[in-house]
C-alpha cells in the first residue's frame, strides 16, 4: 500500500469509532502532505548513530524451503484483494494498491554472476546526471506511478535524453485497474504534453487513490471520469506517447546485491518499502538518514533507488522520494543496507524503449513461436524457421573464416521454400508489416 504525502495524525479517526485494528493501520498510514500540518506534528525522531543499525546479514546458503515460502508469499501478495474488504473509508483513501502488490505481468529478474568487491565504492546518479527532477504527488495516493516515471527519467538520461515522463499520464494509465501491469506496452507521454495538476489527478483517481483530494482540494476522486475536456486531454496524451515500459522484472530482498550491480551500471530501481509514519515524517528525516524502525506489516511506500555508498557501518543506499524537494535532502534520503533488506517488499527493474522501437523481451520470458528453437537443418530468420542450404548445419571445416562470405553453399530457389505461417511458398511474414508477406529474393 503506497502512501500520499504525510500530513494528518490519527486524531481524525477518533470520531469514526472504527475497530482498534483499523485505527492502528490508519495511524501508520497517514502523515503525507506538502502544506503545514494544522495539528502539532509528532516529536522529531533523530536518526541513531550509524553503529546503531543492525549489521547486514551475511549471505545465507541456498535454502529450498525458504525460497519456496518467499515465492508463495509473493504470489499471495499479488493475489490479495486491494483495498482489503472491510477497510473503513478513512484508511482506503490513503492506499495506492499498485505499491502493495506485484504487477500482474511482472516477470522474474534473472540474476547475473559477479564478484563481490568489484563494484565501485560510491555510486550517485545525481552526480552522474542520471536523475530527473524530484516530483511531488501532492494529495494523491500515487507514489507507485511517480516512482515509475522517475525510473523512466533515469532510463532516458542513460541514452542522452533529458525528457521528463509525465507522472499524470502514468497515474491515469493504471489508477482504475489498481495494477502497475497496465503500464506495460503503453506509450507514455512527457511532462510538457500533459503537466501534473493535482486537481486533474484527483478527478482521474480511482477511490483507492483519492488520498486527501476531498479535504485538500475539494474534489471527489474519480469525478472527472466523464468530463469531455479531461477525456480529451487523456486522449491527446495517449496520442503523444513517446516512451514505453516493455518489462517489469520482479526482485526481492534476496537480490539487494543485484540491485547494487544495476545501480553501479547507472540503472535506477523502483522499490516498495514497508512504511512507518513517524520515521518518514518531515522532521524525522532532516539528518539525511531514514531513522531506524522495526519490521512493519501491511503498508508500503514506493521510491526510487539512485545510488549507494560505503558508510561507517557498511553500505548505504540513496533513494528518491516523491514528496517534493523540501523533504529530506532535496527529496532524497539514505537508508542502510540492513534496513533496506528488512523493509524491502519488492522491487522492479524496468526495461524502457522508445514508443516506436521493437519491444524488448527479457531473458526470463520464453520466446514464443518458431524463434523458440528451430529443428535440425533450419535456422531462424526474423523469428521464422527456414531450411539451411543443403538441409543441415555446415561442418566446422566448411565454416568460412571471419570476414568472408560463404560462396560454396548451394542456395535454394525461393519456390522450393516451404510455406511459412499463412504465407505461400517462396515468401515469409513481413516483420515490419504484421499480416503481410514478402517474397524471398533469388539467391537468398
Amino acid at each position: 500500500m503506497a502512501l500520499i504525502r504525510g500530513k494528518k495524525n490519527s486524531a481524525a479517526l477518533k470520531s469514526t469509532h472504527v475497530a482498534p485494528i483499523w485505527a492502528a493501520l490508519f495511524a501508520a498510514a497517514v502523515g503525507c502532505s506538502q502544506e503545514p500540518s494544522p495539528v502539532p506534528p509528532p516529536q522529531p525522531m533523530a536518526a541513531p548513530p550509524p553503529n546503531a543499525y543492525p549489521p547486514a546479514p551475511p549471505p545465507a546458503p541456498p535454502n529450498a524451503m525458504g525460497s519456496t515460502l518467499t515465492d508463495l508469499m509473493a504470489a499471495l501478495q499479488k493475489n490479495l484483494p486491494c483495498p482489503l474488504p472491510g477497510l473503513p473509508p478513512e484508511v482506503t483513501r490513503l492506499i495506492d494498491c499498485a505499491a502493495m502488490r506485484a504487477a500482474s505481468n511482472a516477470v522474474a529478474y534473472v540474476p547475473r554472476a559477479f564478484t563481490q568487491g568489484t563494484l565501485p565504492p560510491l555510486v550517485d546518479h545525481r552526480a552522474q546526471g542520471l536523475v530527473g527532477p524530484v516530483k511531488d504527488q501532492n494529495p494523491v495516493g500515487a507514489c507507485a506511478g511517480f516512482a515509475m516515471s522517475s525510473v523512466m527519467d533515469n532510463a532516458l538520461r542513460r541514452r542522452g535524453r533529458y525528457d521528463v515522463v509525465s507522472p499524470l499520464h502514468v497515474f491515469a494509465s493504471y489508477t482504475q485497474q489498481n495494477d502497475l501491469g497496465a503500464l506495460k506496452g503503453k506509450p507514455l507521454t512527457v511532462e510538457p504534453a500533459w503537466p501534473f495538476d493535482k486537481v486533474k489527478a484527483c478527478r482521474i483517481a480511482s477511490p483507492p487513490h483519492g488520498g486527501y483530494c476531498e479535504s485538500e482540494v475539494g474534489v471527489i476522486p474519480g469525478s472527472g471520469a466523464n468530463d469531455p475536456m479531461l477525456l480529451s486531454e487523456r486522449a491527446r496524451a495517449d496520442s503523444m506517447g513517446a516512451f514505453r515500459i516493455d518489462a517489469m522484472e520482479f526482485m526481492t530482498s534476496k537480490e539487494v546485491d543485484q540491485i547494487a550491480l544495476l545501480l553501479a551500471e547507472g540503472e535506477a530501481v523502483w522499490v516498495a518499502l514497508a512504511f512507518d509514519r513517524q520515521a518518514w515524517d518531515w522532521d524525522s528525516v532532516k539528518s539525511g538518514y531514514l531513522p531506524y524502525y522495526p519490521p512493519q506489516d501491511g503498508l508500503g511506500h514506493a521510491v526510487v533507488l539512485q545510488g549507494y555508498r560505503m558508510g561507517p557501518s557498511g553500505r548505504e543506499f540513496l533513494f528518491q522520494n516523491s514528496w517534493g524537494p523540501k523533504w529530506g535532502l532535496g527529496g532524497y534520503l539514505w537508508i542502510p543496507d540492513s534496513m533496506l533488506r528488512t523493509h524491502l517488499l519488492h522491487a522492479y527493474r524496468l526495461r524502457v524503449s522508445d514508443a516506436g522501437a521493437a519491444p524488448y523481451v527479457p531473458p526470463s520470458l520464453p520466446q514464443v513461436g518458431p524463434s523458440a528453437g528451430c529443428p535440425a537443418g533450419q535456422t531462424a530468420v526474423f523469428g521464422v524457421c527456414l531450411p539451411l542450404p543443403g538441409g543441415a548445419m555446415p561442418s566446422p571445416s566448411t565454416v568460412p573464416s571471419p570476414g568472408t562470405f560463404p560462396t560454396s553453399y548451394p542456395l535454394p530457389s525461393p519456390s522450393t521454400l516451404p510455406p511459412v505461417g499463412n504465407c505461400p511458398a517462396g515468401s515469409v511474414p513481413n516483420p515490419l508489416a504484421p499480416g503481410q508477406c514478402v517474397a524471398v529474393p533469388s539467391g537468398f
